[in-house]
Parts: C-alpha cells; sequence; structure tokens
C-alpha cells in the first residue's frame, strides 16, 4: 500500500493527539485528526490516538503497532506524554516493530521535553519546573503515576545519546536526548529532516513543534477567525491542575460560568433523560465528581467520562453553543463520539496546550472545539482561553494602565 499521509502521529491518548497536530496546523500544514477508522486517511498531517497510555505493556504495545499500520505514513511522529506518565517503553516497542517492517534500521529518537510548560530532559531524566517528575503531582497522579524519572531505567535497551549519535545509531536503537529548551529540539529536527525516514520520532507538542517549523513540505498561511459566542465545556479529568484552574475561573467570574457538578447518579438520570440545567451565563462548565479527584479513583476513568459525556452532549443539543471545551482525554473521545465527529481539522490554539479545531462529519460538521489536557497550564489557562474564544472579555489593558497612572 502506497503512504498517502506525509507524516502520520500516533498519540497515546486524544488530547495528545490534538495538541502535537496542532503545531503542525498553527504553521501552514493541512492536520487532521482521524476520530473513526471510516475517516479519511490521507494528507500532510494525520494523527490518531492509539489510547494505549493507560494499558499493560503488551496491549499498549500491539495498539501503538495497529495504529501505525492503519495510518502507514512517510514518516512517523510518535507522541507520547511530556511527563513520561503510561506505558511508555510498550509504546516504543510497538512503534520500532511496525517501522522495521518498512525500515530495516528503524531507529527510535526519544525526546518528550516541552520547554514551553516547563518539561525538560536533563541526563535522561524527565523534570517538571526543574524537579525530577516523579516528585512532583504527576508521582501520584491518580490514573497513571510515574514512579521513576529516568527514562533509561523506564525504557528497555535505550541509552542516553546526543545529536552526533543520531546518525550512526544501529537498527533497532533507541536514543534518549536532552533538552532543556526549543534551540535544542530544533537542532534535533533539523538533523532529522536530513537523515530521512528511518527514524522514529518519540516526543510531546514540545519536539513537534519543532519538526512542524524544520521538515519539508508546502505550507499556506491564512488568518484563521476566531469563534465567538456561548461555551459549554467538560472538565473529566482528575488531574489536580485542571480542577485549580475550574476554581480560578468560577471564583473570578461568577457572573459569567456557570458550574455543574453532577454525582454519578444525577449523571446517570441525566444521560438517560437529557439534561434539565436552565443555560443562566455565557459559560457551563460540567465537571466530574469532586469525589473521584480527592480520593484518587481513577479505577473507571473511561466509564464515568462517558456519563458525563452524555450530559455534556445534552446541554450542547440544546444550548448550540459556539464552542465546546474539553479536558481531558477520556471525556473528550466520549463526546466526540456521541457527537458524531469522524475527524477533527486543526485550526489554531487558544493557548499553549490548548488547539482550536472544528468538528468534520456528522450532524455538528464545523462546531469549534478546543481539547486541554489535564495536566497543562497554570491557575488561569480555562480564563485565557475562554478570552480567546470571545466567551469571557479579556481584561481592558489600556483602562488599566491609565488607572493605574498617578
Amino acid at each position: 500500500m502506497t503512504p498517502s499521509i506525509d507524516i502520520g502521529i500516533v498519540a497515546d491518548d486524544l488530547t495528545g493527539a490534538n495538541d502535537t497536530a496542532v503545531q503542525f496546523g498553527m504553521r501552514g500544514w493541512d492536520a487532521r485528526i482521524a476520530l473513526r477508522e471510516d475517516a479519511e486517511l490521507s494528507g500532510q498531517i494525520v494523527a490518531i490516538s492509539s489510547d494505549a497510555r493507560p494499558l499493560a505493556d503488551i496491549p499498549a504495545a500491539r495498539a501503538t503497532e495497529a495504529a501505525i499500520e492503519h495510518l502507514n505514513p512517510t514518516r512517523l511522529y510518535l507522541k507520547i506524554d511530556s511527563t513520561a506518565r503510561g506505558s511508555i517503553a510498550a509504546q516504543v516497542e510497538g512503534a520500532l516493530a511496525a517501522w522495521t517492517r518498512r525500515h530495516a534500521d528503524a531507529v527510535a529518537v526519544v525526546c518528550p521535553a516541552y520547554p514551553a510548560m516547563a518539561r525538560t530532559v536533563e541526563a535522561g531524566q524527565v523534570l517538571v519546573g526543574g524537579s525530577p517528575v516523579h516528585r512532583t503531582a504527576i508521582g501520584t497522579d491518580p490514573v497513571t503515576p510515574v514512579t521513576e524519572s529516568s527514562l533509561v531505567a523506564r525504557i528497555p535497551n535505550s541509552k542516553v545519546a546526543t545529536i552526533d549519535d543520531i546518525p550512526a545509531a544501529a537498527p533497532g536503537a533507541i536514543l534518549i536526548l536532552d533538552a532543556r529548551g526549543q534551540a535544542e529540539l530544533d537542532q534535533y529536527a533539523l538533523r532529522l529532516a536530513q537523515l530521512g525516514e528511518r527514524f522514529i520520532v518519540v516526543g510531546s507538542a514540545g519536539f513537534a513543534e519543532s519538526l512542524a517549523r524544520h521538515l519539508p513540505g508546502s505550507r499556506e498561511s491564512s488568518d484563521v477567525p476566531r469563534p465567538r459566542g456561548r461555551s459549554v465545556i467538560l472538565l473529566s479529568s482528575l488531574n489536580p491542575v485542571s480542577h485549580a484552574q475550574a476554581d480560578t475561573l468560577r471564583d473570578s467570574r461568577p457572573d459569567v460560568v456557570q458550574v455543574v457538578e453532577p454525582t454519578l447518579a444525577d449523571a446517570s438520570a441525566v444521560s438517560a433523560a437529557g439534561s434539565t440545567v436552565p443555560a443562566e451565563r455565557p459559560v457551563t462548565l460540567i465537571r466530574t465528581p469532586q469525589s473521584r479527584v480527592s480520593e484518587g479513583n481513577g479505577d473507571a476513568a473511561a466509564a464515568v467520562a462517558d456519563v458525563l459525556a452524555a450530559v455534556t452532549v445534552s446541554i450542547i443539543e440544546r444550548e448550540h453553543p459556539a464552542v465546546i471545551g474539553l479536558v481531558g482525554g477520556d471525556g473528550a473521545r466520549a463526546v466526540l463520539r456521541r457527537l458524531g465527529a469522524r475527524a477533527l481539522a486543526v485550526r489554531d490554539a487558544a493557548v499553549e496546550g490548548a488547539p482550536m479545531m472544528t468538528i468534520v462529519g456528522g450532524p455538528h460538521d464545523g462546531l469549534a472545539v478546543w481539547t486541554k489536557a489535564g495536566g497543562f497550564g497554570d491557575s488561569e489557562t480555562l480564563l485565557r482561553i475562554l478570552e480567546h474564544t470571545g466567551a469571557v472579555a479579556a481584561p481592558d489593558v489600556t483602562r488599566s494602565v491609565k488607572e493605574d497612572t498617578p
């Protein structure tokens, strides 16, 4: 079968596929995220989620391998979590198994650094804000905790390498590269662009940003209009970072944001009968039950997200919002499936780590949607996203300066 995709992105969850593809879309590439097997799988950039992050090693490797076979791209980007959560070793194993069938001398180059989000790789260790990742909140993540910061310890048969080691790497090698800033990722991208297609690039959206600027390929520049109007947001993630963001949004703009926090029993009833929550404010935020966050109950994450997705879709179909926001991969996939979306077309980014897209296919074709991974951003990230989409008025900087001037 002849490849019809220039660069295939295989991500370990949906939000990862989105925030990686947007790095290309923002820089003029035609980028899409395939949500269903019958979605059109051709074009410059096509991303797909293997949903491998929480899986055990064997199913994670198989899911990754199958996703690569399904895409059949010319170049391969394996998107792993920037904090190294989940089945990263098995995903690399599955990617090498698939890619070796195309290139007998296939090599994996691994660097999940995302400097814009303060995620770096130093001496083969993943750091967040300068601290080893296992000593941060990621170490106690309720679904995929990270207890080891060393990538060499996490990925069998890997070794720390430098940019000069890449060209002569032996078939099947797994090279771990350090990166403290975007300039280092740029150097890697330039070298890999010259070396050809046998190299699997394994990283986060940070490495993808460099590749989007340096890989050869046609690009088009166009002004993307921002969506405007009412917003509906589902926060299905258990990550405390996103819940702190929701608290900031609720407390700072109570006149704009209406928070819906259903118990699981309430959510189940609504999913069967439809939502009766009145739309009183420009933004409706549906939030996963707080007991699941405080107790770290991630065992039934996908099932609970599906119930919450039913509530969210019921509200969407009644309110007809201009924009929907999806925080957390399980909830994002569940909502988009219920909306009948076949794919997502990448348009822009509301903020770093929150791509703006439109739904392709189904009854909600063209609806604007943004997604965000649970651990991304600072306390005001949700507020800034809503300012970008016009659901919340941005501060009047000129007025503030005048008022502060003596």
